[in-house]
């Protein structure tokens, strides 16, 4: 008894601490910035079109 009363109290503390933290909520309005790894470049930024 004193086990499953332990648990529960373990559980509900950890929810609780986790519930009002903004560290893992995403900001869903902005855009998605791809990383890039130094020395990469987008090859249409740096090559023209082809027009054949």
């Amino acid at each position: 008894m004193k086990t499953r009363l332990a648990a529960a109290c373990g559980i509900f503390i950890l929810l609780a601490s986790c519930s009002g933290s903004k560290e893992f909520k995403p900001e869903f309005n902005q855009p998605l910035q791809p990383v890039m790894q130094p020395g990469f470049v987008y090859v249409d930024r740096v090559a023209p079109p082809r027009t054949d």
